[in-house]
């Protein structure tokens, strides 16, 4: 008591005799503790904010990989359909079941098929489905549609899953956008916000849904129509918001979320809102852009009350006061260092945690020295290897060496980690039961105060799971599963590398397409599983014939397509007849002895091909040709061009003599019109009938003829022949009647070919009015000034093949056209396709609001001729009518059916 009376004297006498002394350092030390204070407080204040937008970032980052890998799950349904002939509803089950969706990808409410149907296949589908046990099946909601796309597949088929099968997804605006979407891309597509149909109680979420299309497999994808018209059904996934999300962010997440569609941040757009509406106003927030494929997500994201109270820090403050306080001290007294019990205590506590936390973890903890040597591990670890911490500590860490991966591993994770650098990379082990787990490594080093490393700490995680499962995907994606062999997205990675490697080396390299003879027979007699177990011993056998370099891939079916790397023609013959020879010896499926053979079509890089595409085609069409001629052979497509070549150059050398040789006829095919069903005129057809090469397609001689420039000379041998028959006809016929002849833009452009067509008009006497000269949309696109010039002689002209060129409104105004030549190809299934009904009905009726009269050619149907009749087409000639006929037939056509055909058609 005494000594504290005694210090206490000593203080107030130092402060009577040393007053501005201590005014000073007062002074000094708030100024100084001030400075620290604000210095303190802009620094934890930007640890915070980076505190802040880490977190922003990793939720973001973890949104769009979960979502990327929802896209993977999808890519692999797809590739199950194309890897499958027939996908049933068990084996749909089984395959979802072995993803384990609940736990490798939570928040998925389920992965369904939805197959594409027309107005005709819903009854049918309807039944198929009541009979595999969903007998109140119906495609809904009901209405008469364009086009259906119902789900018919979805798991897990719970109840809320339960609720959507038969939903028609096309029926719908917002999830028909998307999947148009992704018909027209073929690349996955995300709808807007709506209400799943498996929304059956009070807690209603809002949905989205991801769509990737299927499309029928061998066929080509590049274009949208082609997309459209390949296009099979949709892989789907659907969502409910709020269990996605809190699956994904809100377990792992101190921030509040909210998601909008679109720009849009109302209530209306809102997809999901992680908390409820309050008056707490956030000290951070932040408005992101998240876009997922072909949708954009706006994310406000805004700090929690936990996370404000955690970031405020009041380390500045009490920096401060323990300066003032220091400063005192050393004001009166020489500073004592006083060691705080409750001080150590503390410290002591903080300790024991952070080891009991190092002890649980879940992960291998391992602490070694610079030299290797294990000083620590945690429980983790040692029921990992399934040893005791005696036999571990002070042992080298390479006495525990994985038995997989490289011998080098270890050591390569010691030199970077005394380097002063972290490591990370995977490893496989035996666990203490010898079974191989694959381990997340991250190892750092552990730095003294003077910054020299003294220590090294490794964190194992195993994630021997998680690659199952990627591993599963991946192959699902890259091999058939049928055979095991890589599939089509395997193949074009493997040759496009080739072709790389092939280019740089200047080798050559060869694609073989191979596909069984006469397949399907097996299919049809002995059943699927027949053709399947012939299919896998296929796989083998190819196997055993390549090379270790060379890859086998199967396409579908019984398709397969062969790539073999630095191979010239010589050995590809020898691989060839390889396989041609093990496809040969007779097979032994069940009770079976089958005896198969294979046609092979082969394409060689560079000469067949510089892409992957190109030689895939013509090794496709090369293999057609090994099947017409006879099948049970391989076929170049080098020795088919050349086939080609050679053909041409006879046809051109024939050419030259067809019309001295009288080689060369015209035949005529009716046209009909549909007011009266009077034959209102002929359209004049060439043909070639020569005496050793037979008969000559016009597809195939009149490019010649154009290339070679005897178009000139038979075009005008045409019209004089066509003039002077017509001239025959109508002479003393005052019916009406019009000759049709199709003109060839070499020769419509010819500067002579308007004096050449009056001088044949004269010299036979046909009035001009019974004349139609055919075009092309692209012949009269650039051919003003002669169209003119025969408008004002009054010879008639019409567009040829109208709809498949510029079908332009705003062309046909300055065109003088009397008639529209509606193409076949729109003909073909006018009674069944919605499109060619569109567009059909779209040219009749722009060309009646411009006056000009349509004919249709092709037809050969009475529903054919019924739809255009209702439609108002004026004329008509196809198959249904007459072929076309030589001149003499056409004659008793005209004399004896022309009364026929009225009183047929008045009667239909």
């Amino acid at each position: 008591m005494n000594e504290y009376f005694n210090f206490s004297k000593f203080i107030q006498k130092s402060f009577r005799y040393n007053k501005r002394i201590v005014f000073i350092v007062v002074g000094l030390s708030m100024i100084f503790s001030l400075g620290v204070w604000f210095t303190s407080k802009s620094y934890y204040d930007n640890l915070t904010k980076e505190k802040f937008e880490t977190n922003v970032l990793e939720n973001l980052d973890r949104i769009e990989k979960r979502m990327s890998s929802y896209k993977s799950v999808l890519q692999s349904g797809i590739g199950f359909f194309h890897g499958s002939t027939n996908v049933t509803r068990q084996e749909w089950h089984d395959f979802i079941d072995a993803l384990d969706i609940k736990k490798n990808y939570p928040g998925i409410q389920g992965i369904g098929y939805s197959v594409m149907l027309s107005p005709d296949e819903v009854k049918s589908t309807e039944l198929k489905m009541r009979k595999e046990g969903f007998a109140d099946f119906v495609v809904k909601p009901a209405g008469k549609r364009e086009q259906y796309s119902a789900i018919l597949y979805l798991e897990p088929l719970d109840i809320r899953n339960q609720q959507a099968i038969g939903y028609d997804m096309f029926s719908e605006p917002v999830r028909r956008t998307a999947m148009q979407t992704a018909i027209d891309t073929g690349l996955p597509s995300i709808s807007g916000k709506v209400t799943l149909v498996q929304e059956i109680d009070a807690d209603v979420q809002a949905g989205m849904l991801m769509y990737l299309p299927l499309y029928k497999k061998d066929v080509s994808i590049k274009t949208v129509q082609e997309r459209r018209q390949a296009l099979i059904g949709f892989v789907y996934s659907a969502f409910r918001m709020n269990d996605l999300m809190n699956k994904l962010v809100l377990e792992k997440s101190i921030l509040n979320f909210e998601i909008y569609d679109g720009d849009d941040m109302s209530d209306e757009h809102l997809l999901y809102r992680s908390f409820k509406p309050s008056s707490y106003i956030s000290k951070y927030n932040v408005e992101k852009k998240l876009t997922i494929d072909n949708r954009t997500w706006i994310v406000r994201l805004s700090s929690t009350r936990q996370f404000d109270i955690s970031a405020q820090n009041y380390y500045p403050l009490i920096m401060t006061i323990i300066g003032l306080v220091i400063y005192f001290i050393l004001l009166f007294v020489i500073l004592t260092l006083i060691k705080s019990r409750h001080l150590l205590l503390a410290q002591a506590d903080e300790l024991l945690k952070l080891s009991q936390a190092i002890e649980q973890s879940p992960s291998s903890i391992i602490i070694i020295d610079t030299n290797g040597v294990i000083e620590y591990v945690n429980l983790a670890f040692l029921e990992c290897i399934g040893i005791s911490r005696e036999e571990v500590i002070g042992k080298d860490l390479c006495s525990f060496q994985d038995c997989k991966s490289k011998p080098n591993r270890y050591t390569e994770m010691m030199q970077v980690l005394s380097s002063g650098e972290p490591w990370e990379g995977e490893i496989f082990n035996l666990n203490k039961d010898q079974l191989e787990h694959v381990e997340s490594v991250k190892a750092s080093p552990i730095f003294q105060l003077d910054k020299k490393v003294f220590h090294y700490i490794i964190i194992k995680e195993d994630i021997t799971e998680k690659k199952y499962s990627e591993e599963k995907i991946h192959h699902l994606a890259n091999f058939d599963s049928l055979t095991g062999l890589p599939n089509r997205f395997q193949l074009e990675e493997l040759t496009n590398y080739v072709i790389n490697t092939s280019k740089r080396d200047n080798e050559q390299f060869a694609i073989m397409f191979l596909d069984l003879d006469h397949f399907k027979d097996i299919n049809d007699t002995l059943g699927h599983s027949v053709g399947d177990s012939l299919l896998i011993e296929l796989a083998r056998r190819f196997e055993s014939v390549l090379r270790d370099v060379d890859t086998a891939s199967r396409l579908g079916g019984d398709e397969f397509i062969f790539l073999l790397p630095k191979t010239d023609v010589n050995g590809v013959k020898k691989v060839a007849d390889k396989l041609l020879e093990t496809i040969d010896k007779p097979f032994k499926i069940d009770d079976n002895e089958l005896i198969v053979t294979a046609s092979i079509g082969i394409a060689v890089y560079p000469d067949d091909g510089t892409d992957q595409e190109t030689l895939a085609k013509n090794a496709d069409t090369a293999m057609y040709m090994a099947k017409k001629e006879g099948r049970n052979k391989y076929y170049f497509y080098a020795n088919l061009v050349q086939k080609d070549l050679t053909r041409n150059l006879q046809l051109s050398n024939a050419l030259h003599h067809a019309v001295a040789l009288n080689e060369l006829h015209l035949e005529y095919q009716p046209q009909i019109s549909l007011c009266d069903g009077s034959t209102v005129g002929a359209e004049a057809l060439l043909r070639w009938e020569h005496p050793t090469l037979g008969s000559i397609p016009p597809a195939e001689f009149i490019p010649l003829a154009e290339n070679s420039g005897l178009i000139l000379s038979i075009g005008e041998w045409v019209l004089r022949e066509a003039i002077s028959q017509a001239y025959k006809w109508t002479k003393d016929d005052p019916s009406p009647f019009i000759i049709a002849v199709n003109i060839s833009s070499i020769q419509f452009r010819h500067p002579n070919f308007l004096e050449m067509l009056t001088k044949i008009l004269q010299e036979v006497g046909l009035s001009s009015q019974h004349l139609e000269l055919e075009l092309t949309e692209a012949v009269a696109m650039h051919s003003y000034d002669v169209m003119d010039s025969l408008y004002e002689r009054r010879i008639r002209m019409s567009i040829d093949d109208f709809g498949t060129g510029y079908s332009s409104l705003s062309y046909l105004k300055k065109l003088k056209v009397s008639k529209l030549k509606i193409d076949q190809s729109f003909i073909q299934d006018i009674w069944t396709d919605p499109e060619d009904k569109a567009i059909v009905s779209a040219i009749i009726g722009m060309a009646n609001s411009l006056g000009i009269s349509t004919i249709a050619e092709g037809v050969e149907t009475s529903e054919q001729l019924n739809y255009l009749r209702e439609q108002g087409c004026n004329e008509v000639q196809g198959f249904y009518f007459s072929k076309p006929l030589r001149a003499k037939e056409f004659e008793t056509f005209l004399k004896i059916n022309r009364k026929l055909q009225k009183i047929e058609i008045a009667q239909e």
